[in-house]
């Protein structure tokens, strides 16, 4: 059996980069450990990234702030189209009688305590873009904006920053969590809620815990192996990967890594 090592030798972990690691160990090894893998700005991410920063502003404003009169340089959607989305935050509060709190730093430690969100003692740490607290019903609403497309709600997240708001404040008994898809304002823009209460908090955390286990092992075993999928064709950058730019298996690949633990694609 692998001899895991100490959790004060593996960094703070944050959603991002454990769904890298679930997507492809060799990628999460390029881009955490050896850095051979830097972040590169996209029109997409530099888009998502303002709108973003001018919600932040606006909720932080209470609504006093102008957005800037910023427009997508592809499709030329203007930054101000977003304004929307910070009143209703902001509406939202006002009429049950909470308040909001934009950009919410959150970390854990290991005992699933909340600790300071630069502790390089942390186990998982990240920011929520809207937390609304709800202190005389005992509840929150925590969302996330996205900028893109639509596309299937990522539950790990969701848990992560429920579990987060449940942790944080020993007042919330239940937390709606759920996404704001801006370019969507008149289809659907959020999503139906997840909703998990207190009692349920062991269990939100242990989704995470089965995912650090096998970062874990990882760290020990000094072994990041290659996961091919449909993404390794156009979307992995990681150049000492035999499988970047093919995302096509080798014939001998698949009765390779049947003889290890790592599950086939």
């Amino acid at each position: 059996m692998t001899n895991l090592i100490p959790h004060t030798q593996i960094p703070p972990q944050s959603h991002s980069s454990l769904s890298t690691f679930e997507t492809c160990p060799r990628q999460y090894e390029a881009r955490y450990i050896l850095k051979t893998l830097p972040y590169q700005e996209t029109v997409a991410t530099a888009w998502g990234n303002a709108a973003h920063d001018a919600l932040e502003k606006f909720v932080k404003a209470s609504g006093r702030y102008e957005f800037p009169d910023l427009r997508h340089p592809e499709n030329g959607r203007s930054l101000r189209d977003y304004q929307w989305a910070g009143e209703m935050m902001l509406e939202r509060a006002a009429r049950r009688g909470g308040y909001v709190l934009a950009e919410r730093s959150i970390a854990v430690d290991h005992n699933k305590d909340t600790t300071n969100y630069w502790d390089k003692q942390a186990w998982i740490r990240g920011k929520v873009d809207v937390t609304i607290l709800y202190p005389a019903l005992g509840e929150a609403e925590v969302f996330d904006y996205k900028s893109s497309a639509k596309k299937k709600a990522d539950a790990a997240q969701l848990k992560l920053y429920s579990a987060s708001a449940i942790t944080d404040y020993s007042e919330v008994q239940t937390v709606k969590s759920g996404f704001i898809w801006l370019n969507f304002k008149n289809d659907g823009p959020v999503d139906r809620p997840a909703v998990y209460s207190r009692a349920e908090l062991p269990q939100l955390w242990g989704v995470f815990e089965g995912k650090y286990a096998a970062l874990q092992n990882a760290y020990a075993t000094g072994v990041f192996p290659p996961k091919p999928s449909g993404l390794c064709k156009n979307y992995c950058g990681v150049e000492a990967c035999e499988f970047m730019g093919r995302g096509l298996l080798r014939p001998w690949y698949s009765l390779r890594y049947k003889l290890c633990c790592w599950p086939c694609p």
